[in-house]
């Protein structure tokens, strides 16, 4: 059996090809690069006050808020409202991952995901 261009063109389009993304580990190297870079493109002060943590939280809850970063409480609320109900309770605080630029998005479309560490409720 003989394979054309055209035989092989229209088996591509008809399969969807996942590429795995090369894993980058962050270290303070890639942090301090990034960092000089971005102050040598547009200096800001606010540069100093970034820094590299890790976060070894195990077991996770969290919700997605959209909105203004002071009006985050309800949503907070709304997740330890879940996690009493599912039985588990917060462990430690919890931490945010900003989605959006807030420089470039409207401050009622600014993504967070609400991420705080749970442990399963003991029995009472």
């Amino acid at each position: 059996m003989t394979v054309t261009k055209t035989d092989l063109k229209q088996e591509l389009s008809d399969c969807h090809v996942a590429r795995a993304t090369p894993r980058i580990e962050v270290t303070r190297d890639v942090v301090y690069e990034a960092l000089a870079a971005s102050w040598k493109k547009r200096p800001n002060p606010a540069l100093d006050r970034l820094r590299l943590e890790r976060f070894h939280e195990g077991e996770s809850a969290q919700i997605l808020h959209t909105g203004l970063y002071d009006a985050e409480r309800p949503t907070i609320s709304e997740l330890h409202t879940f996690l009493e109900e599912e039985g588990y309770d917060a462990r430690g605080a919890h931490h945010e991952i900003y989605l959006s630029d807030p420089n470039r998005t409207a401050p009622a479309r600014l993504k967070t995901i609400i991420r705080q560490p749970i442990t399963p409720r003991s029995p009472r």
